[in-house]
């Protein structure tokens, strides 16, 4: 290994041969040792000190917050190289960089990791096993880069992750099974992307997700039980979609602790049963088959504004509401 190989040479040519040629001269009664032997073993600590320390810094990248490797914004173009097991590293931030996909070595040693940012970058793929070491993450920031899909498996390993953002990507389809195994999720993030009809189950292992974001994609058509296994479901964004007027039987089926909806549809045709009417529909419907629910807010497609606005009862939900009053849906931002 590079440690004993580092150790080696010095003990070899500059600890042994200083020790020995230079021996020490005596003064009186006392001994002294020479400037190089103290040279040479200042040598050795160094060189284990920087090639066995789990915790040296990457090129480019800071190191100065305790269990925190900063490395947004830094031109990079790849995961910085591995130096040593990383296994203290809780937090690794890659957000703004220029990183253009994920290996299955990359995260590899970042076994201890609790939250992961690689939003902002130009990421247009991302190995299956990419993650497949990361069983303590709890949090992946994906959005803002390309992404066209994610590989079914990619996210199995991540057991204990409670946020997802995959928001403002070029997502087409959502694989089945992608969402497998993360039974703990509580926020899920989609919105921004090319998403164009959401099938059966689809969400069905999600059972503790809260708030849901499928706002600004091109979504035409979405499964009556999409969102049935959702059980804890407190919030919804639909808003800048395509999806056409209601016909018949409601198209979701949400469970009474339901407390918050986003609708705004861009894409229906006005009259009878364009955007505005399709938003009064589905107010009404929410009306009649959750009367518990709670709207946070729905606009038309003229943007006249708010139909109706109620009060959360919890801090975390009226967060959500006064987000989107304040800037839009089709700004909203986690």
């Amino acid at each position: 290994s590079i440690n004993l190989n580092c150790e080696h040479f010095f003990l070899k040519n500059v600890f042994i041969p200083y020790s020995v040629s230079i021996l020490p001269y005596e003064l009186g009664q006392n001994t002294f040792i020479t400037d190089y032997f103290l040279a040479g073993i200042c040598v050795v600590l160094l060189c284990l000190r920087g090639f066995a320390s789990p915790g040296v810094c990457p090129d480019r990248c800071d190191c100065q917050q305790p269990q925190r490797l900063t490395c947004a914004n830094r031109g990079l173009r790849f995961v910085p190289p591995q130096s040593g097991d990383r296994e203290e590293v809780l937090v690794l931030s890659l957000g703004g960089n220029f990183i253009g996909n994920i290996s299955a070595v990359d995260l590899g040693s970042f076994t201890g990791l609790v939250r992961l940012d690689l939003q902002f970058n130009q990421i247009q793929s991302i190995h299956p096993r990419a993650f497949e070491k990361l069983y303590h993450l709890e949090e992946l920031y994906l959005g803002h880069n390309h992404l066209s899909e994610i590989h079914t498996g990619t996210l199995q390993p991540l057991k204990k992750l409670t946020v997802l953002y995959g928001n403002n990507n070029d997502i087409i389809e959502i694989t089945p099974g992608l969402f497998d195994t993360l039974d703990r999720l509580v926020k899920l993030r989609l919105d921004g992307n090319k998403i164009q009809s959401l099938q059966d189950s689809l969400f069905k292992d999600l059972d503790n997700l809260r708030y849901l974001h499928l706002e600004s994609n091109q979504l035409q058509h979405i499964h009556r039980n999409a969102f049935s296994k959702l059980a804890n479901l407190r919030f919804l964004n639909l808003s800048r979609n395509k999806l056409p007027a209601l016909r018949g039987a409601p198209t979701f089926s949400l469970r009474r602790n339901f407390k918050g909806l986003v609708f705004h549809s861009v894409g229906s045709p006005a009259g009878p049963m364009g955007s505005g009417k399709l938003a009064q529909v589905l107010l009404g419907w929410v009306a009649m088959c959750l009367a518990p629910i709670q709207v946070a807010y729905c606009q038309t497609a003229n943007g006249n504004g708010p139909l109706q606005a109620s009060r959360f009862t919890s801090t975390s939900d009226q967060r959500e509401a006064q987000r989107v009053r304040r800037r839009g849906p089709e700004t909203l931002r986690g």
